[in-house]
């Protein structure tokens, strides 16, 4: 039987900065500083002449050597000033990709 197209679920290897920053639910200016303080945090791969891209293993890898937190977030942490809850979901930041 062949699967719908519709229905395939492909998992990416590679992701470009603003999709790398979303799966490690951080900023892009923290994946910056990563990369500028931490050498254990994975570096980016030329995929071609002008497009890098983060392994998603080793970004996965990277993530599961954190340390568990001593505290924990603020109350008012993924909230905005009216109180509203900012989207921080890969989703909602406009990443495609499933993984």
């Amino acid at each position: 039987m062949v699967a719908n197209k519709s229905q395939l679920r492909v998992e990416p290897l590679y992701l470009d900065k603003a999709e790398a920053a979303a799966f490690l639910s951080v900023s892009v200016s923290t994946i910056e500083k990563l990369l500028r303080e931490d050498a254990t945090f994975p570096r980016p791969r030329a995929l071609s002449a002008n497009r890098n891209g983060y392994l998603v293993a080793e970004l996965r890898g990277w993530g599961e050597t954190r340390p568990i937190a001593e505290r924990l977030p603020p109350a008012n942490a993924g909230r905005t000033a009216n109180g509203t809850h900012r989207a921080t979901s890969p989703t909602a930041l406009g990443v495609r990709s499933v993984w």
